[in-house]
């Protein structure tokens, strides 16, 4: 049998720990720009804010400090799981890119285009 993927574990683990998670991000994804309620770039699955209220529990609550970086764990698992994309770099290609220099700054339309 084939080990599963940690990305995958840790989805099934942070599934576990916040069994609304999804549900309450497809919410507000329902919701985006909705009169009353926030709007976001397309490119942003769900802003952070998103992850903390499901975090959080919602309302008023606050994360406390040892769950604060489930946060990010929640946002950025709540994009990945729609396609849970997993790329494999060529050991060759990997070290290519990781020997190239980078000398200027990247452009940020760029990062809008990478694969997905």
């Amino acid at each position: 049998m084939k080990e599963q993927h940690r990305a995958r574990s840790i989805l099934a683990a942070v599934a576990h720990a916040y069994p609304t998670a999804w549900q309450t991000l497809d919410a507000f994804r329902s919701q985006r720009g909705a009169l009353g309620f926030m709007d976001w770039p397309d490119w942003c699955y769900v802003p952070v804010s998103g992850a903390y209220a499901v975090v959080s529990g919602g309302g008023a609550q606050r994360v406390p400090f040892e769950r604060a970086g489930h946060v990010g764990l929640v946002a950025g698992l709540g994009a990945w799981r729609i396609t849970q994309g997993i790329y494999r770099f060529d050991p060759a290609l990997y070290e290519a890119l990781v020997a190239t220099p980078i000398t200027d700054e990247i452009p940020v339309d760029a990062l809008h285009r990478l694969p997905g």
